[in-house]
């Protein structure tokens, strides 16, 4: 399958008038994720079709659950290759790895690759006593809360402390700072 790079500014088509512009998708032999496995904060990662020698660490990004994750190791002296990368403050929900390899791009992901389900989990409140009349203000730890209270906002993200609204004021992967209503 050919086809071609275009680009339009200011309702101007550009061409190509020294060189042809086609191009063609590469379906074969590329990389791709053939199994996933993850116990916080480690992902790792098996990768076929990938040449040996042709990559370092350096070279490779992984993103898992809404974040950017850090390679710390990349093996393949045998292949399916190894990929291990330390994925912090991973948000709730069910993921797929993303893994980039420079010069090549993302790979395929595999049939045999499973998608991930990242917990939200709570580990801790305090205060432990609540005021009816509302005011509290809650400090909630745990692991899979969104990074930011924009993106809280963005996941319809919400808190009850019993059947009342607690207002996040502060959020990050590991907290929630919130006031009971």
């Amino acid at each position: 399958d050919v086809s071609q790079i275009t680009v339009s500014s200011n309702g101007i088509l550009a061409n190509c008038p020294a060189f042809n512009c086609d191009y063609a998708l590469q379906t074969t032999g590329l990389p791709q994720i053939a199994s996933t496995s993850f116990t916080a904060p480690t992902l790792t990662l098996t990768i076929d079709t990938v040449t040996t020698g042709a990559y370092q660490a350096k070279d490779i990004r992984v993103f898992f659950a809404n974040t950017e994750c850090s390679v710390t190791s990349y093996t393949d002296s045998s292949i399916p290759a190894t990929l291990v990368a330390s994925c912090s403050g991973p948000e709730a929900g069910t993921f797929t790895p993303r893994v980039h390899f420079n010069g090549l791009g993302y790979v395929a992901v595999g049939s045999g690759a499973q998608a991930i389900i990242v917990p939200l989990v709570i580990s801790n409140i305090s205060p432990t006593q609540v005021n009816p009349n509302g005011g509290t203000i809650f400090t909630v730890t745990g692991t899979g809360f969104p990074a930011s209270a924009s993106l809280a906002t963005t996941r319809g993200m919400t808190l009850k402390i019993g059947s009342a609204n607690c207002i996040a004021s502060s959020v990050s992967a590991t907290s929630i700072t919130c006031t009971n209503e």
